[in-house]
């Protein structure tokens, strides 16, 4: 007679067991469904070129992604902003400086204008009184002497760039690094290209013409010795481009960029949603 009360026992107690079982699925299924819609969500696999179903976020503290891109970006920037090398042989305006120099002596020592004059040196008859008037004592000769000295100064130091002297690739470039023939490359100097472009030099006001004039007192002697040189500028060029030291500094700029990493921090957003 107690076998039918033991069945029933077992019976109730399974169906308990059961509902408990059932309770505990839904359970856990609120807490994973609440993951998924407010948190990160469970991790999955992704492979490159995979686009989610579910944004991306970063679960540790902090990491980094070397971004290539941006690190060959600034490298290339680097190596950009290194100045053209140029060496500077300035025999050509030396040349030009002492024929300058012995015109004045010829001038000095002439008694009228003469017509040689005006074929080498295509001299206007104001520019033979001006130099003349300039020259018509030994001390003014000695002192325009020196001044002729300083005026070249800056031509001979910047030098004179010529026709044809920079690759196509290399015209645009701004900056030159200068240094003459023979010189270490600490003693380079660095100048505009404009600064030595021979249709600029010859600007009566640009920055040659005035720094050449500056030399002379009074200023209209410079004025008309400068136009003598100008004419003659085109014909000089001086320097030469180093296209092996230049590729080398780049090389050397390039390397001195340190690689460049994207830090992502705990929450922030790694991949968006449908993005590959």
């Amino acid at each position: 007679r107690s076998f039918p009360s033991v069945s029933i026992e077992q019976g109730r107690a399974a169906r308990q067991r059961a509902r408990l079982v059932s309770f505990t699925l839904i359970g856990l299924t609120v807490l994973v469904t609440s993951a998924v819609v407010h948190g990160s969500g469970p991790p999955f696999v992704y492979r490159l070129g995979q686009r989610p179903e579910r944004e991306i976020r970063v679960k540790v503290k902090e990491f980094r992604i070397r971004n290539q891109t941006k690190t060959s970006n600034l490298r290339q920037a680097a190596a950009d902003q290194v100045p053209l090398v140029m060496l500077n042989d300035p025999a050509p305006i030396q040349d030009l400086a002492e024929r300058l120099d012995d015109l004045t002596v010829t001038i000095a020592k002439s008694q009228r204008y003469e017509d040689r004059l005006v074929s080498t040196w295509h001299l206007k008859p104001e520019a033979y009184l001006d130099v003349k008037a300039a020259t018509d004592t030994p001390q003014r000769r000695d002192n325009l002497h020196v001044q002729i000295g300083k005026a070249f100064a800056p031509l001979l130091d910047a030098g004179v760039l010529g026709p044809g002297a920079l690759p196509r690739n290399e015209e645009s470039s701004r900056t030159l690094s200068i240094r003459n023939v023979g010189q270490p490359a600490d003693e380079a100097r660095i100048f505009p290209r404009e600064r030595v472009v021979p249709e600029r030099i010859v600007k009566p006001d640009g920055p040659v013409a005035k720094e050449f004039v500056a030399a002379f007192t009074p200023s209209r002697v410079g004025e008309t010795l400068f136009q003598l040189v100008a004419d003659r500028l085109d014909g000089r060029p001086t320097l030469t481009f180093d296209q092996e030291e230049t590729a080398r500094l780049r090389e050397v700029a390039r390397s001195a960029v340190p690689e460049w990493f994207d830090p992502y921090r705990e929450g922030e957003v790694l991949v968006e949603q449908g993005q590959s």
